[in-house]
């Protein structure tokens, strides 16, 4: 389940299911939860760091070293670019705020 491989915890990865699956069986059920799947690309991410910088305000870029799907490294160049403080929360998946809302709070 993909879900599960993101999530630290299965009770995690079971209410984030329960929370965000009416939304894809309005719109396709599986087939909607694929196409957002296919469609969903790092270079999105490296498309905002100049909007992101204009900000002008501390930031600080939180990853799972565990994450499956955005590797540290990239959460590392994506920090340098943004000239952010970089953290990895070394048992962390995917979801981070959800497994780690502590951290997030305090970054």
């Amino acid at each position: 389940m993909f879900l599960r491989r993101a999530h630290t915890t299965r009770a995690q990865a079971s209410e984030a299911f329960a929370a965000h699956w009416p939304h894809y069986t309005k719109h396709g059920g599986v087939a909607a939860f694929v196409w957002q799947a296919r469609h969903l690309h790092l270079r999105d991410t490296c498309n905002v760091i100049d909007a992101l910088q204009r900000l002008e305000l501390p930031m600080r870029i939180v990853l799972g070293a565990e994450d499956r799907f955005v590797s540290v490294r990239y959460g590392f160049h994506f920090a340098r670019d943004l000239d952010a403080t970089f953290e990895y929360i070394f048992n962390g998946r995917h979801f981070t705020p959800e497994g780690y809302p502590q951290v997030v709070v305090r970054a």
